[in-house]
């Protein structure tokens, strides 16, 4: 489908109009969507008859997690290599002699 007046994504906000195109609702309005939930609207089982069943439908799935709080002893062994932590002003190398 050609690019739609739409400013962005009715699912997830996308403004970046190189991505966005227009889908066909099974209610008959077309809305502005991104090429990638537009894809995704047409592979469903059953195409959306409004913008909340589109959200509905293709919004976000992911469920985010924490990560932070589960460690073991190579993750904290990365940490301290890779942070400013180790650093105590003592001993290691330094460049420029001495």
């Amino acid at each position: 489908m050609s690019k739609t007046d739409g400013k962005t994504c009715v699912v997830c906000g996308a403004v970046d109009a190189r991505l966005l195109t227009a889908t066909r609702l099974s209610g008959g309005a077309v809305v502005t969507v991104c090429g990638s939930h537009e894809l995704a609207h047409l592979r469903a089982d059953a195409p959306a008859a409004t913008v909340e069943e589109l959200r509905a439908l293709l919004g976000e799935r992911r469920v985010p997690l924490e990560r932070r709080g589960v460690s073991d002893e190579l993750a904290g062994a990365l940490h301290l290599a890779f942070s400013g932590d180790r650093r105590s002003g003592q001993g290691g190398r330094r460049l420029g002699g001495a």
